[in-house]
């Protein structure tokens, strides 16, 4: 996890294995949780663009599913 200057993390990314798959294949969710002081500066596009290239092309996998909470907005 990469730190903020003043100590404040910028978050955390990454995949993990649920054995949930919509479909019924081979797949996982990826997921990211951001600071709020670093929402709008690309931290999320990049985790998600990592997790699926690594998902596709490293795991083989069929799908990568996502979740998310009501809460969000």
């Amino acid at each position: 996890m990469r730190q903020h200057p003043e100590g404040r993390p910028v978050g955390s990314a990454g995949a993990a294995a649920t054995g949930y798959s919509p479909k019924g294949g081979r797949s996982i969710p990826t997921c990211w949780r951001l600071s709020f002081w670093y929402w709008g500066k690309g931290f999320a596009t990049e985790a998600g663009t990592t997790s699926l290239r690594f998902a596709f092309e490293e795991l083989n996998l069929d799908e990568v599913v996502a979740f998310t909470t009501l809460m969000n907005r």
